[in-house]
C-alpha cells in the first residue's frame, strides 16, 4: 500500500473512532490559537511562545513550526513534544529566540508546515501575525506588590506573571470576598522581562474594582479606567533596587540576615502601631501582626522552609517598609 492509501486509510478509521465523519477531521493538522510570548524586545531578543492545537484525529508527537521576521524566514522549529498531544488538546510551546537585531514595530509571522512529519492538511489556522510593538513598563525594584481591589464579581478575577517563556511566577484569584482589597508581595528576578495579565472572565473589566502593579510606591500598571476586557496585559521590566523604604529611608533594620532560628526587626522610629507581615518568595503570607515596636520586634522563623522572605512594615503614618532575609 503506498503512503497516500495508507495516510487516507488511517485517516478513516481514526474519524470511526472519534465518532467523526471522514471529511470533518483531518489526520494531520495542528492549529495555532494565539500568541502568549512576550509582546515587546527584551535585549534585542523576543522569545516566541505559542498556543498550539492538535486539530487532527491523530496524536501528535511532533509539528514543524516555521518563524519569519518581516518577510523572511528565521528558523525552522521541529518540535517534538515532550507530552504528546491528543486529538483537541492544546500545547505552549517556546520557540527558539529569534534575535539578530530584533527590534519594536517588527513584524514576526508563524507558519506550520507539519505534524508527525506529514504535511498539515488543513491550511486553516496555520498561520498568525505578531507585531513586537508593546512599550513595557520599568519597575525600579524588583520586590513589587500587586494590589487587587475586587469588584462584585470577584470570583471572575485571575491575575497572573510570566517569564519570556511563558512560565508562571506568580498568581492570584480567583477571589471570595467582594470589594475588599489584597496586596501580594513579590520577589521577581532581577533585570528580567517580564508580563502581568489580568483576566476578568465576565468580559466586562473590575467596575470600580482594579489590579495594580507597584514598585517602590510607584504605580507601575493599572487595570483602573480600562472598560470592559476579557484580559489585560502588560509587559514590564524589574530593576536591581532591593529592599528599599518607599517612604523613610534607614528607619528599619533586621539582623542577623541570613537568619537560623530567631530575627530583631528595629522599628521603633516608625509612627506607632505598626503592622508587621512576612511573605515567602511566591507572596505567600506566613505571620503578621499589629504590634508596638516600642522594644525589638522578635520574628521566629523555627520550621519555616529555607529561601527568601520579605518584612514588609506598615506604619501608622502610611508608611511602606520592605526588607528581605534569608531564612538557612
Amino acid at each position: 500500500m503506498n503512503p497516500t492509501m495508507r495516510n487516507a486509510l488511517y485517516a478513516q478509521m481514526a474519524a470511526s473512532l472519534f465518532g467523526l465523519s471522514a471529511h470533518a477531521q483531518f489526520a494531520f493538522d495542528a492549529r495555532i490559537l494565539e500568541y502568549t510570548g512576550l509582546r515587546y524586545v527584551c535585549g534585542g531578543v523576543v522569545t516566541p511562545v505559542l498556543k498550539i492545537q492538535n486539530n487532527g484525529s491523530f496524536t501528535m508527537n511532533t509539528c514543524v513550526v516555521e518563524t519569519w521576521k518581516n518577510g523572511l524566514l528565521v528558523n525552522n522549529f521541529n518540535w517534538i513534544l515532550a507530552v504528546p498531544a491528543m486529538p483537541g488538546q492544546v500545547r505552549q510551546p517556546s520557540l527558539p529566540p529569534v534575535g539578530g537585531g530584533v527590534q519594536a514595530d517588527d513584524v514576526l509571522e508563524f507558519r506550520i508546515i507539519s505534524v508527525n512529519e506529514q504535511p498539515d492538511e488543513d491550511p486553516d489556522g496555520n498561520i498568525l501575525q505578531q507585531p513586537v510593538d508593546e512599550e513595557p513598563a520599568f519597575a525600579e525594584s524588583h520586590v513589587v506588590v500587586v494590589e487587587v481591589l475586587t469588584d462584585d464579581a470577584p470570583e471572575e478575577t485571575i491575575w497572573a506573571v510570566h517569564d519570556a517563556t511563558g512560565a508562571v511566577l506568580a498568581s492570584g484569584g480567583p477571589y471570595a470576598n467582594a470589594n475588599s482589597t489584597e496586596e501580594v508581595w513579590l520577589t521577581l528576578p532581577i533585570s528580567s522581562c517580564l508580563d502581568l495579565r489580568v483576566s476578568d472572565a465576565g468580559g466586562d473589566g473590575l467596575g470600580t474594582g482594579h489590579v495594580r502593579l507597584l514598585s517602590n510606591g510607584a504605580e507601575v500598571f493599572s487595570t483602573a479606567g480600562q472598560g470592559d476586557f476579557n484580559e489585560l496585559r502588560q509587559g514590564f521590566i524589574t530593576g536591581t533596587i532591593t529592599g528599599v523604604d518607599e517612604h523613610r529611608p534607614g528607619t528599619l533594620r533586621l539582623v542577623p540576615n541570613p537568619v537560623t532560628d530567631l530575627a530583631h526587626l528595629d522599628a521603633r522610629s516608625l509612627p506607632q502601631p505598626v503592622v508587621v507581615e512576612v511573605m515567602d518568595a511566591s507572596g505567600r503570607q506566613v505571620s503578621g501582626a499589629t504590634v508596638r515596636a516600642d522594644a525589638m520586634v522578635v520574628l521566629s522563623t523555627a520550621g519555616w522552609m529555607t529561601g527568601l522572605y520579605t518584612v514588609v512594615v506598615r506604619d501608622a503614618g502610611g508608611g511602606v517598609h520592605p526588607v528581605r532575609f534569608v531564612r538557612q
